[in-house]
């Protein structure tokens, strides 16, 4: 079996020979627009209920701030793997225009059949235009002793008269160089669906180049890989700008071009190819940086989870 960097390398050329296929004859479409959700504040506990309220996230609107999202619907459940919430109203919540989602658990006074209940908040439906995440792989920036836990997390014991808060009582942590690397701001993510394409000659597309110490000897198969992604697309009204990320973006050495380049006529695209011809591997791997260093219109705003994905570094946390 081939090593794992040249498996990633032969993935990524498979990857742009694959999408390369429709650019010629496709344009991004804007994302269809949804309904105004109204906002609804959060419920106040009396002495014989608490609020467990969470708060949701979707697009980041700047470099540490990761803005509402209504529509995500979370469930209290008794355990990871309990396949229903514990009740079917109380239970579950739907976040408003403020991507607060509160739980207001009845019985959690004295000698209450709730009290000092621990409840595990989950999730269970995405709104329209975003897809969940089950699941988080976290772990040191090497890679060694990764883990896979269920984005998922447990409030504290329940007593009457009491609320809770992702941002502050449970799910909010700094613990990432320790396992199992808890961190997260305490703002519950989802991921945004590719953006649709239609019927159009021609794209804007940023790449963005994983220069980290990682890639290793399959730097040359990387730069083919882009040179072919560059070349199918030459002769198209379509336009390129270039990005780069080790532990920073640009990556060490290297220089980001977000101005687009056409590359309408083959010296466009050789102009382009001449970009990063000669880059060369830094160290460290923080691909959030480089994602986030893709200005608008080219990506849209993204969310990020503190805790930290390995193998990488995050230097904007949401």
């Amino acid at each position: 079996m081939a090593p794992p960097h040249r498996r990633r390398a032969a993935v990524a050329v498979r990857a742009f020979v694959a999408l390369t296929a429709l650019l010629c004859a496709t344009g991004l479409a804007p994302a269809p627009a949804t309904a105004p959700v109204a906002v609804a504040e959060v419920p106040a506990p009396t002495p014989t209920t608490s609020v467990v309220t969470v708060r949701t996230g979707g697009d980041r609107t700047a470099d540490a701030v990761v803005g509402p999202l209504a529509g995500v619907t979370l469930g209290l459940f008794t355990d990871e793997a309990a396949t229903d919430p514990v009740d079917p109203d109380w239970g579950v919540c739907v976040s408003d225009a403020e991507g607060d989602c509160s739980f207001t658990v009845p019985g959690t006074g004295p000698g209450g059949p709730h009290e000092g209940a621990v409840y595990t908040v989950r999730q269970i439906t995405a709104p329209s235009g975003w897809y969940t995440n089950p699941e988080l792989r976290t772990g040191p920036g090497s890679g060694s002793g990764s883990l896979s836990p269920a984005y998922a997390f447990p409030t504290p014991e329940l007593e009457g008269g009491q609320t809770y808060s992702s941002t502050s009582d449970f799910m909010y942590s700094t613990e990432y160089r320790e396992s199992p690397f808890t961190a997260s701001t305490g703002i519950w993510q989802q991921s945004r669906n590719n953006p649709p394409l239609n019927g159009a000659c021609g794209i804007d597309v940023a790449l963005v180049l994983d220069l980290s110490a990682s890639v290793g000897s399959a730097l040359p198969q990387l730069k083919a890989a882009a040179d072919q992604f560059t070349d199918t697309l030459a002769g198209t009204p379509s336009r390129l700008s270039l990005f780069s990320f080790d532990r920073n973006s640009p990556s060490t050495g290297t220089e980001n071009h977000p101005e687009p380049t056409s590359v309408s006529t083959q010296a466009g695209a050789e102009a382009f190819k001449s970009l990063y011809a000669d880059w060369e591997l830094g160290s460290g791997t923080n691909w959030d940086q480089g994602l986030y260093a893709v200005p608008d219109p080219v990506r849209p705003d993204r969310g990020a989870d503190r805790r930290q994905p390995d193998p990488v570094q995050q230097a904007h946390r949401g």
